[in-house]
């Protein structure tokens, strides 16, 4: 995912837009999903961690310390959990 935010001297950081604050917002959002998911999603105790997983695992931003930053890239992944054995079982049945 890219954010894309308008650059600004650190001085006039209120006029720009910091992409870096975009995506982590993205990756507070991901982490709630994810909190979310692991207390009320569905569950299979055939995995050891049970649940849909999300992560976050790289986070680039800004060129120098003084520029408000006017892109960020975020790579995320999701695990999903397969679809539940039943339901795959007999799909082929409903088009029929």
């Amino acid at each position: 995912v890219t954010a894309h935010g308008l650059e600004a001297h650190s001085s006039l950081a209120p006029i720009g837009v910091n992409a870096v604050y975009m995506a982590a917002d993205l990756v507070q959002a991901i982490r709630q999903e994810q909190q979310h998911i692991a207390e009320r999603g569905r569950r299979d105790g055939d995995y050891e961690v049970p649940y849909t997983t999300l992560h976050v695992g790289k986070l680039t931003g800004g060129d120098v310390m003084n520029i408000v930053p006017n892109k960020a890239t975020l790579d995320f992944e999701v695990h999903y959990l397969p679809a539940p054995r039943s339901a795959s079982a007999f799909r082929h049945r409903q088009n029929r």
